[in-house]
């Protein structure tokens, strides 16, 4: 094994993060690896770019998983991995509702300065997505935060929703589906940012 793919815990030699995942792409289900991926992004484990090296490298063509993998890094230069499995959760049951896939972490921008981020979002469409678990949203310090956040949203124009595991997609794909009929410009694409000078999706700026 190439000595760039092999670290060290307490003197035990082991497989990096990348390779990792690259590894795991072949024998895991989809929804498994995009929790697994989503896992070594968060913690700072490897990066998208490093993944993306690391799996050229050992040839995408004919290895097993690559294609699924691939798809799911390049799903992730638009946004931020998610920050937990419900998160995940929601962004699927929004996809098998027949909605495109949202953006993750999405970062809304006013004068150049971020005013508010959602879990998952619809920037075509100024959605935000926001996945309250009582958890992390419970406390009057979390709930001022909350109500700030959703009213600089809605002062830009956005429509900002709150589902808990009651409700999950359903409230968001009404909606979605709702805003997709009456405020849609022609042409647009649904649940994409803008892009950058490098194509690349950015976030919002209004």
């Amino acid at each position: 094994m190439p000595s760039i793919d092999v670290g060290r815990v307490e003197g035990v030699p082991v497989t990096t993060a990348p390779r990792t995942v690259v590894d795991l792409a072949g024998v895991l289900e989809a929804d498994r690896l995009e929790e697994v991926l989503d896992a070594a992004l968060r913690q700072g484990l490897t990066s998208v770019g490093h993944l993306e090296g690391r799996l050229d490298a050992l040839g995408r063509q004919g290895r097993p998983g690559s294609t699924a993998l691939a798809a799911l890094l390049e799903a992730r230069r638009a946004g931020r991995p998610s920050e937990s499995r419900r998160e995940l959760r929601l962004a699927r049951l929004l996809v098998a509702a027949g909605l495109p896939p949202p953006v993750r972490q999405y970062e809304l921008r006013s004068a150049g300065r971020v005013v508010a981020r959602f879990d998952l979002a619809y920037p075509a469409l100024r959605i935000g997505v926001e996945y309250d678990s009582y958890r992390h949203h419970a406390g009057r310090q979390a709930w001022r935060a909350d109500r700030s956040r959703h009213n600089r949203a809605t002062a830009l124009g956005w429509s900002v929703l709150h589902v808990t595991d009651d409700d999950v997609a359903a409230v968001v794909a009404a909606h979605a589906q709702h805003r997709l009929r009456h405020r849609r410009s022609p042409g647009e694409p649904m649940g994409l940012a803008t892009s950058g000078a490098a194509g690349r999706p950015q976030p919002s700026s209004v």
